[in-house]
């Protein structure tokens, strides 16, 4: 067997092939043959499993009927290298991702990751990465961080193998962060290792993502709680919007000078209503657990 490449990036391919095609692209043009192992989970069947003829290199899992924290488990599976990171099908690295993943491996952390940028531009589109993505923005401070994007992620495979079978259960990397911190694993943002965000949203395909992902996250965090609990957390549901409304208000105030305060005038009235779609979603979770949501979100 050939030697184990550098670093694993598993990809669960559950959008357009065509986005995926410019994710593998960028991985391509990251360093020399071999040194990156990308592990694909494909929910799409032929249209990846084609795709794969143009990228001889990678490796495609068929996973139909799984959810995405599924998905990158049967691709972790398949990974073979020391450091394996997780990205999405429509994120497209930084020609210095890879060199600043080394770097932050360097050091004790057991995750590193990086910054996330906007590349579209619709009021919706900003509307969307602001919603998603307000606590990992570009830029973010080096160094230690308190949590790290799920689509710009990267793990040592010691911290994963401590964990037990932790990174196997279909688990959304909230609740896989908060266990790692837990154990007292630390986690760095690393300058450099970034990533664009480059997945278009109409206002329908995002609303109902909203939905089902805040009702998946809302079912899996009660999962095991008696009903008493699960009601509390539903009554404590509403004050959700007037607080990731501040949350992401005080981040973009954060940031002068990147042109994101013109952004959130711009889509501030969808921003409002895309978190009013969390804050019901989150209320019925709890209330009634995930149902099917966690199969429909892509």
């Amino acid at each position: 067997m050939s030697a184990p490449p550098e670093i694993s990036v598993v990809i669960a391919a559950v959008n357009e092939p065509e986005l995926l095609r410019d994710c593998l692209q960028a991985l391509d043009r990251q360093a020399p043959s071999g040194t990156i192992e990308v592990v694909i989970a494909n929910r799409w069947g032929a249209a990846v499993s084609a795709l794969g003829k143009d990228f001889p290199s990678v490796v495609v899992v068929d996973t139909p009927d799984m959810t995405i924290p599924q998905m990158r488990a049967e691709g972790l599976k398949k990974t073979r290298a020391p450091l394996i990171a997780f990205l999405e099908d429509h994120t497209n690295v930084v020609p210095t991702w890879l060199p600043a993943m080394r770097r932050g491996h360097e050091t004790p952390a057991a995750a590193v990751g990086g910054s996330v940028t906007n590349g579209c531009f619709t009021a919706v589109d900003w509307a969307a990465f602001f919603v998603e993505y307000n606590e990992h923005m570009t830029p973010m401070p080096a160094g230690e961080a308190r949590s790290l994007a799920g689509n710009n992620v990267s793990y040592k495979r010691t911290a994963i193998e401590a964990c037990g079978d932790l990174f196997y259960r279909g688990l959304w990397e909230t609740f896989l962060h908060a266990a790692l911190a837990e154990k007292g694993m630390g986690f760095r943002c690393e300058p450099g290792a970034e990533v664009i965000h480059a997945k278009p949203f109409s206002f329908s395909h995002f609303s109902e993502q909203r939905w089902h992902l805040a009702r998946s996250y809302a079912g899996m965090r009660v999962r095991g709680f008696s009903l008493g609990r699960r009601l509390f957390y539903a009554a404590a549901s509403p004050l959700l919007l007037p607080l990731l409304t501040y949350r992401v208000v005080r981040r973009v105030r954060a940031r002068p000078g990147f042109g994101y305060g013109a952004a959130l005038l711009k889509c501030f009235p969808l921003l409002l209503f895309f978190l009013s779609i969390w804050t019901v979603a989150e209320f019925v979770g709890y209330a009634f657990g995930e149902g099917d949501s966690s199969l429909k979100v892509v």
